[in-house]
């Protein structure tokens, strides 16, 4: 019963956020203050297998929450739109450049912070495209074959079980070190958790 009622929790506190967020209202991070938190695993063998989701969600209730935001927020890039003038992009966006090991915050056609990222491994690689952020929490639990990882901060899922978070179990930062998602100092982390709402683009190519 408790987990049921766990989940409901979770499943109603997500779509005041995602209401928020559209209106424009920044919604606060309620999810683990809410004391509703479990352990998700980010470990896999290839990104087609990376299927662990954010705690308290199944593959089909991510699905129906990615589908939402998708009708709500119709704007996407590529290669050639993400040099179109800032008037044409979303006042708030995060983009993640693989190569260089970079992560953005876009805010009104300007860079207000940036950072180096640890991405995945080869073996698990991050995915690319156009994703939203789908949940936050302000710190969670990771665990999966070979570490047990409590009190991850500043985690903002982006896509099933991928998530932008902060990582203070390394200090390699500008170079991929991961299981799929994206690491970041912890300091960052906390910078770019409280500026980017649940709804926020991320475009990682």
């Amino acid at each position: 019963m408790k987990h049921t009622a766990d989940r409901l929790l979770i499943r109603i506190l997500v779509t005041l956020a995602l209401a928020l967020a559209f209106a424009g209202v920044t919604p606060a991070a309620a999810f683990a203050e809410a004391g509703v938190a479990a352990p998700f695993s980010d470990d896999a063998d290839s990104a087609d297998s990376a299927i662990d989701f954010a705690p308290g969600f199944k593959d089909y209730e991510i699905d129906a929450e990615m589908d939402s935001l998708k009708k709500t927020h119709e704007f996407v890039f590529d290669e050639t739109s993400i040099r179109n003038p800032a008037a044409a992009r979303p006042a708030k966006w995060i983009e993640v450049v693989l190569a260089s090991q970079m992560i953005y915050a876009w805010q009104d056609g300007r860079v207000v912070l940036s950072s180096r990222i640890s991405s995945g491994l080869p073996r698990t690689p991050t995915v690319r495209g156009n994703f939203r952020i789908y949940v936050k929490y302000v710190s969670t639990r990771m665990r999966g074959p070979g570490y047990n990882l409590p009190n991850v901060p500043y985690t903002m899922y982006f896509y099933r079980g991928y998530a932008i978070h902060g990582a203070y179990w390394h200090n390699n930062f500008g170079r991929p070190m991961s299981h799929g998602c994206v690491n970041l100092p912890v300091s960052f982390s906390g910078q770019l958790f409280g500026w980017a709402p649940v709804g926020t683009l991320v475009y990682i190519h």
